[in-house]
């Protein structure tokens, strides 16, 4: 569906995702921390036991089937909390639409030089993360998306985005960067 816009303006298309969410899923509870024995070995060293992942009871693995997940979750922000939301997402079973305003993920991240605590460089941390978003099949990329409104229930929502035009066939781009070079616009950078 395309949005009119006033004289002047390109037009926009729309489009609307159904969006499920597992029903009656409640936040996992962390188990109580079980208090150590104050025994003292005997002269043997005990082998160091490493603990496995945290599992309850209440919350159960999404289901999955031979031709993959089931079941579909919207991430709305493409920085690194957003990027590592939804791999996180689909290590547990799901689909995830990456949504992001702005025309590539990452977000404020890799301008940055250091990060704390650690002093590691950001893009040593932010680019692994980013090649596996774009390498995943289970996630979908909306770059210069808005979210027009969320409309339903738990468990079933319908989101409206609004999905703003390249000028550029994604499909032909190899990221070569000659058709800057050839358009006749000039606009200053955000930051400017």
């Amino acid at each position: 569906m395309v949005e009119n816009e006033p004289a002047g303006k390109p037009a926009t298309k729309t489009t609307k995702k159904t969006v499920k969410k597992a029903a009656g899923k409640k936040p996992a509870k962390k188990p109580a921390a079980k208090k150590a024995a104050a025994k003292k070995p005997s002269g043997k060293k005990a082998a160091a036991k490493k603990p496995g992942p945290l599992k309850t009871a209440d919350e159960p693995a999404p289901p999955k089937t031979a031709d993959g997940p089931i079941g579909a979750v919207m991430v709305v922000g493409g920085g690194i909390g957003g990027v590592q939301a939804s791999l996180d997402l689909v290590d547990m079973g799901y689909r995830v639409y990456l949504v992001d305003s702005g025309p590539s993920i990452g977000g404020v991240m890799g301008q940055l030089d250091k990060t704390f605590p650690t002093n590691d460089c950001s893009m040593c941390i932010l680019s692994p993360k980013l090649v596996e978003v774009g390498s995943n099949e289970n996630i979908e990329l909306y770059m210069l998306t808005d979210v027009l409104g969320v409309e339903g229930e738990s468990g079933r929502f319908e989101v409206k985005l609004r999905v703003r035009p390249r000028f550029v066939d994604v499909d032909k781009c190899t990221g070569c960067g000659i058709c800057t070079e050839h358009c006749r616009v000039k606009v200053k950078g955000p930051l400017q």
